[in-house]
């Protein structure tokens, strides 16, 4: 039961922060907070693009009553809060803590009011974050005092136009009176363990170099087991109110889901400050009895102050939450993520507990127990497995229509049924057509052929939101068989750009693995855009955010099985990349230029990357046309690409995201034009048009024309001129595996007497053609040792 006490209302100072994740910024944001309790804004900390070398800069912070929404150019409407002076940034992912000496009043806000805000600078500064959302303007951060929403970035001083939807970065510090917990109520002294039975599991990390209020994990026991208690890392040697939450299974997609946990402890205790473990007694602890492998997490979070210590690692390090950080002979403890506010709040992943878990082994579990009589099973007959589930991660990032990837089954005693799957959509309650397709093998090589897959589902759902499951119902989903040792392709595609999935660093890479006798192999795969179900326009290499249901089948007497025919293999691809020189002589609002395949193969234009001297958000289109320049009319060029994109620099590279990849036939060029809204676009002085630029072995990149306005006109266009980026693009081949491979092969009948005619017989290798040269060298071999 959760502990019993008596209210008590204090004064609480505590926060509330939003994301520090920026991405894109400009000269201001606009955003509404609505106070759930009374409470003042004492102070703000921000999210700038500038440092201590950069000086002091101006910030101005404005507040007006009821919402941003149409006050967005009205001056008059808002009152001037802070700045008395001049600030210095502390850079990018840092807190600039504008404090309370600087404002020029504290504002007060009411239960239930809602207040609009605008921070903004005379300089582009501002550092805010893309909203994956379509419309403004849905609440992103909340704690039991304040909810703050997603807003506008605004792209000019002082009263620009405006980007949404956008999220401000920062933090809001402020004061209210809130009821307290004026006592614990302990465990009644009968149930505790004795002290001398319990044992500790330590987490390897304790170095507490980052923070916030809480940290999830997760923990799987070797071993039957009841956890008794645990400890925490905190900077504070204050008292403090901490909690303790528990659900069975993972943390992963349950981040912010309350509802799905059970609070297992509160306590007021003394922080044990900088490298001290601070413990929860066992007498203030509900205790948890756990099977041996059965997957548990723990959220343990202060309630008013954001002194909780965790760690996290290098970003070189290629650490993902589900990894397991710290292990013993008893339990394993799992890299989780680290939650910026109270309750549930929003999370950092991935971060590593400085937690240690107390439990006592169950003794029971370690009793000897009769080796059980082998039993032999007809053919065909199957023992299935415990139901199980594997997270990938909620993490997102990046979304569109779905998303395609490996599973591989690694068991060495049985076969890997997938029962169904969840997936992440930030639609929340809308109606979502989803299907699953499948294929033996690996999805690479096949994204594009939608003949090789079969459907397992077909149904529809309703969107759970951001970082919640979305359930694929078992009996819409049709069991899939993986044999031990093989691999199995997934496709998930829903009817809307809304599904969630996360970028990763190489295609193939082992994302996720189970981790009793590593039996199931999650692999890192594509995204697709498209449309539902459409088998176009890939984008590598994207994690699948979700969860796979599954368990095993064992049989101990296999069915007899014949060999597979050897058939050629299916065409493989590979992805290259062209960079031109970075040499800006030019620039406007665009640029022409060709793409030339040079090989026999068909290759696709995945991707491309510009360079722009604007800093902030700006528009940009990309069209394609199939051909060279000279006597080809532009207005029949098709769009790949319309959309948002963001200047940090102008020496950064800028990846442009493609709706659509451009095809280009074996030795056929391609006219691409970018454009953007403003004469923002570098390029560079070039030869004339046609003439090469650069080339690798697939293609090459020609010279064209630069272009004066937007849109495209024949009076705008200037010839001789070089586009400056890269080219992504992917070449589809015919894969062998190697020298010496049998490609195909024949049995001919026998022969019943030496005297009978055989008519002749052919075999046909393959008519892909997806490579070729002068000539081709290939070795024949006679499988029947009587004859010639």
């Amino acid at each position: 039961p959760a502990p019993i006490f008596e209210p008590k209302l204090e004064l609480v100072r505590t926060e509330l922060m939003t994301t520090f994740a920026g991405g894109t910024g400009s000269y201001g944001v606009m955003f509404d907070a609505i106070a759930i309790k009374g409470l003042t804004i004492t102070s703000a900390d921000l999210h700038l693009n500038i440092g201590e070398d950069d000086g002091e800069k101006a910030i101005e912070i404005y507040t007006a009553v009821d919402t941003h929404l149409g006050i967005e150019k009205s001056p008059d409407k808002w009152t001037k809060v802070c700045c008395a002076r001049k600030v210095v940034g502390k850079g990018l992912m840092k807190r600039t803590s504008i404090d309370s000496s600087l404002w020029l009043q504290q504002v007060n806000m009411s239960p239930g009011e809602r207040r609009a805000w605008y921070i903004t600078s005379d300089e582009p500064i501002i550092r805010y974050s893309r909203s994956e959302k379509t419309d403004c303007c849905e609440v992103f951060a909340n704690s039991a005092h304040l909810q703050i929403e997603e807003g506008q970035g605004v792209g000019g001083y002082p009263w620009g136009n405006r980007l949404k939807p956008r999220i401000w970065n920062g933090v809001f510090h402020y004061e209210t009176m809130d009821v307290v917990r004026s006592d614990t109520n302990p465990v009644p002294a009968g149930s505790l363990p004795d002290p001398d039975s319990v044992k500790v599991t330590p987490t390897k990390h304790f170095s507490g170099n980052s923070g916030s209020f809480g940290i999830m994990f997760d923990v799987i026991p070797r071993k039957k087991m009841t956890i008794v208690g645990l400890d925490f890392h905190t900077e504070s040697t204050d008292v403090l109110e901490v909690e303790v939450w528990y659900k069975k299974g993972s943390h992963v997609g349950f981040e912010r889901d309350q509802m799905s946990w059970t609070e297992v402890s509160y306590a007021r205790i003394v922080g044990q400050g900088p490298y001290y473990r601070t413990s929860i007694d066992p007498s203030f602890f509900n205790a948890i009895l756990v099977d041996s492998y059965e997957r548990i997490s723990f959220y343990v979070t202060l309630m008013k102050s954001p002194k909780m210590r965790y760690t996290k690692e290098a970003e070189d390090t290629r650490a993902v939450v589900g990894d397991i950080d710290s292990s013993s002979e008893d339990m394993d403890i799992l890299v989780g993520v680290g939650v910026a506010s109270y309750p549930f709040g929003y999370f950092f992943s991935p971060r590593f507990p400085n937690n240690n878990i107390h439990y006592v082994l169950d003794d029971e579990a370690d009793d000897a127990s009769e080796e059980t009589p082998t039993q032999t099973l007809p053919s065909g007959v199957y023992v299935i497995g415990d139901k199980k589930e594997i997270s990938t991660t909620f993490s997102s990032g990046n979304g569109g229509y779905g998303a395609m990837f490996d599973i591989e089954c690694k068991s060495e005693t049985g076969d890997l049924v997938i029962s169904s799957m969840d997936f992440h959509t930030d639609l929340v309650g809308v109606d979502i057509n989803v299907k699953i397709f499948t294929k033996s093998g690996s999805y690479v090589g096949y994204g594009y052929q939608s003949e090789a897959w079969s459907i397992v589902a077909d149904t529809t759902v309703k969107g759970e939101g951001y970082y919640k499951r979305t359930v694929v119902p078992s009996e819409s989903f049709e069991d899939v068989v993986i044999l031990n040792g093989n691999v199995q392709a997934f496709y998930v595609t829903i009817d809307k750009p809304n599904l969630r999935y996360s970028n990763a660093k190489n295609v193939g890479d082992v994302w996720v693995q189970s981790e009793e006798e590593n039996e199931i192999v999650i692999k890192v795969g594509a995204g697709l855009g498209g449309g539902l179900a459409s088998f176009s326009s890939l984008f590598e290499p994207r994690v699948m955010n979700g969860v796979i249901h599954y368990h095993l089948r064992y049989q101990q007497t296999s069915p007899p099985t014949s060999a597979a025919p050897i058939l050629p293999k299916s065409p493989t691809s590979t992805t290259g990349s062209l960079k031109t020189e970075q040499d800006f002589e030019a620039g406007s609002y665009g640029v022409i230029f060709s793409v030339r395949n040079k090989g026999l193969s068909t290759i696709h234009i995945t991707g491309l990357w510009i360079y722009s001297d604007f800093i902030g958000d700006f528009g940009v289109e990309v069209y394609a046309l199939e051909g060279g320049f000279l006597g080809e009319p532009v207005a029949s060029q098709v769009q790949i690409a319309s959309t948002t994109i963001s200047g940090s620099s102008s020496e950064s590279l800028i990846q442009i995201p493609l709706q659509n990849q451009v095809e280009v036939g074996a030795g056929q060029r391609q006219t691409v034009y970018v454009t953007l809204d403003r004469p923002s676009l570098q390029y560079a002085m070039g030869a004339d048009e046609g003439s090469v630029s650069i080339s690798d072995e697939y293609i090459e990149i020609s010279d064209g024309s630069g272009v004066l306005g937007y849109p495209l006109s024949s009076s705008n266009v200037r010839s001789g001129r070089r586009f400056v980026g890269i080219v992504d693009y992917r070449v589809e081949e015919s894969a062998i595996s190697s020298v010496g491979s049998t490609i195909q092969a024949s049995v001919m009948p026998d022969m019943t007497s030496s005297t009978e005619t055989n008519p002749g017989q052919f075999l046909t290798t393959s008519f892909q053609g997806a490579l070729g040269a002068y000539g081709a060298l290939f070795d024949v071999t006679n499988v029947r040792d009587s004859q010639e």
